[in-house]
């Protein structure tokens, strides 16, 4: 078991195509990528039910988005043509998270960047603390 789990925005299109299809894509990237041992941030998931109750205008939405890359440790764009995952990805490449297209790398980039924190756990008693 990883002791620190690395964090991955998932960036893709929402607005073009069938929005349902859409989060359905995230969904399903998401669940690959915790079985993969990361923890997903599926922005189109969260707002889909918080757009459900209140309309937001589009920059609300971005700057929303901008502070959850703040937190994560990488973005995984997903194909698709989208302005606004192309801003996410212009964004986080401006701040030094990682963006990524292909799994194969994003996995080479976690074992390397992570590999401290997926050391060996020892168990040790107290007694042997002293």
């Amino acid at each position: 078991m990883s002791l620190k789990k690395c964090f991955v925005y998932i960036a893709s299109p929402y607005t073009k195509g069938d929005n349902f299809v859409n989060v359905q894509r995230q969904i399903e990237f998401g669940n690959d990528l915790i079985d993969k041992g990361y923890v997903p941030v599926s922005p189109l998931l969260n707002a889909v039910h918080y757009h459900a109750q209140k309309e937001r205008e589009y920059d609300t939405w971005l700057e929303i988005d901008y502070n959850w890359i703040l937190r994560c440790d990488a973005l995984f764009r997903l194909e698709g043509e989208s302005k606004g995952a192309d801003l996410e990805v212009a964004y986080a490449k401006k701040i030094g998270i990682p963006v990524f297209t292909d799994m194969e790398c994003l996995s080479m980039w976690y074992l390397e960047e992570f590999a401290i924190y997926n050391l060996p756990v020892i168990e040790t008693t107290e007694a042997e603390w002293k």
